[in-house]
């Protein structure tokens, strides 16, 4: 998911040349007061106006970390393991997903002290069984057919699931498909399905015909994506998106998603995006920083990694940016209280980013 920075549309913008022409008039009455000048202070101040120019070309250069940003290639035996990790992540729905679920993933599968699979499903898992279809077949694990065959199939189940203007419900029962719970609509799992449908169709876009079907199942995805209607959500008061609507109370949640720094992030991009909410409600979403240990990053409600790296899956995070060094300081934190309780990161909760953020 991609827009044009203000950065990018003003390419040019940060040249000496481009400083002169629009401070010109500044430093030519800053050198005429350094000239004529009576004292110091005067003096001063005019080669101040003068050097203007110069010193807006400096401080626009975006910060040096030691030269260019790398782009860090794993090595062969970091790459195969990657590959290995990534071949067991795509076997649980390999092994889970299928005509006894209606072709929708489940929730999780328990392996201790019994296994137990959770026969529901919700949008966010569909999104990301799709999109991970989609991985399986790019890193060459199933083939054309069954890439094409297993997305037919959960789409249509899709297709047939009730919706509220082309919002899925949170949960579905993967037995009946019926609705579970008191039927809420949540913001971020619609947000999460309509990118991850838009991600599909992109990337079986990309693969043109190299399997007859992906162009019909790409427009597929693209047409579920823009019928989910994410303004469903969007309190223009507040400017911020609602947690959610609830079909008992026939209304929004009055809560809303109002930190940068939440797993909502990747749904308000592309809600701005596709003209859903205003730009303003961008800037509208809390940047609450916090720094400890020469990191700086952004809170979030809970600290938790899903907060912060689910957007990232889909939503670019740059360097040198405080969104994208919230991320890594973020991951840092969780490192650094992985160290302190001698557990491994993956096995972290909420507590110790919320803790060193706070």
């Amino acid at each position: 998911l991609e827009w044009t920075t203000a950065a990018d549309a003003e390419g040019g913008k940060s040249t000496l040349l481009y400083y002169l022409q629009k401070g010109l008039p500044g430093a030519v009455f800053g050198f005429l007061l350094f000239l004529v000048g009576r004292s110091s202070v005067y003096r001063l101040l005019g080669l101040v106006f003068f050097l203007n120019p110069l010193l807006d070309t400096l401080l626009s250069r975006p910060l040096s970390r030691g030269g260019a940003v790398r782009k860090v290639s794993p090595s062969p035996k970091e790459a195969a393991l990657l590959r290995r990790h990534a071949r067991d992540a795509f076997g649980f729905f390999a092994d889970t997903v299928s005509a006894d679920t209606h072709f929708l993933p489940p929730d999780n599968l328990q392996l201790s002290p019994f296994r137990d699979l959770a026969l529901r499903t919700s949008p966010t898992n569909i999104g990301m069984y799709l999109t991970s279809v989609l991985a399986a077949y790019d890193l060459g694990f199933i083939d054309g057919k069954e890439t094409a065959d297993r997305l037919e199939r959960t789409l249509s189940a899709v297709e047939g699931l009730p919706k509220v203007r082309g919002n899925l419900y949170n949960w579905y029962d993967l037995k009946t498909l019926s609705v579970l719970g008191d039927g809420f609509v949540s913001f971020v799992d619609s947000g999460n399905l309509a990118v991850c449908l838009l991600a599909v169709a992109e990337g079986l876009g990309e693969y043109g015909e190299a399997e007859e079907r992906f162009p019909a199942l790409s427009a597929e995805c693209r047409r579920l994506a823009e019928e989910t209607d994410l303004s469903f959500f969007y309190n223009p008061k507040k400017d911020l998106f609602s947690l959610g609507w609830s079909e008992k109370k026939q209304a929004h949640e009055s809560g809303c998603y109002d930190l940068l720094m939440s797993e909502a992030r990747t749904a308000s991009y592309y809600a701005v995006a596709r003209g859903a909410a205003p730009g303003k409600h961008w800037y509208a979403l809390g940047r609450t920083v916090a720094s400890d240990k020469g990191y700086v990053g952004m809170v979030s409600w809970s600290g938790t990694m899903f907060e912060y790296l689910m957007p990232a899956l889909l939503l670019d995070m740059p360097e040198q940016t405080l969104l994208g060094d919230g991320v890594r300081a973020a991951v840092a934190a969780q490192a650094m209280g992985a160290t302190s309780f001698a557990l491994p990161v993956a096995w972290l909760g909420s507590t110790t980013t919320g803790r060193w953020l706070s």
